[in-house]
């Protein structure tokens, strides 16, 4: 069963920059990045790097598409809650492992 709807989005093969406001329009609205205080979802089709070092404290990120950190610096990612629906969060890879 689908409760959601988009079952049939596919990730994207580009990767969209975090610190990009145009990687955060969608249904046709213009983006702005998420501040402090905020919840918001990482979408099903996106594929979204976080390419910023430091970010304010978020209330909640609901991830349905892939979240990954920049592994050529070192990220810190400020949020309450961190809900995880079918997507994916990717902090280091096998020759950079995350070892914090």
């Amino acid at each position: 069963m689908v409760l959601d709807g988009d079952a049939d989005k596919e990730t994207e093969a580009k990767v969209r920059k975090w610190s990009d406001p145009k990687s955060w329009a969608k249904d046709g609205k213009e983006g702005k990045l998420p501040v402090a205080g905020e919840s918001f979802t990482i979408e099903k089709e996106w594929n979204m790097e976080l390419d910023l070092a430091e970010t304010p404290i978020f209330n909640k990120i609901e991830i349905k598409g892939i979240l990954r950190f920049k592994t050529s610096i070192d990220v810190h990612l400020h949020v309450k809650k961190v809900l995880i629906r079918g997507g994916e969060l990717g902090i280091g890879t096998a020759s950079k492992p995350y070892l914090k």
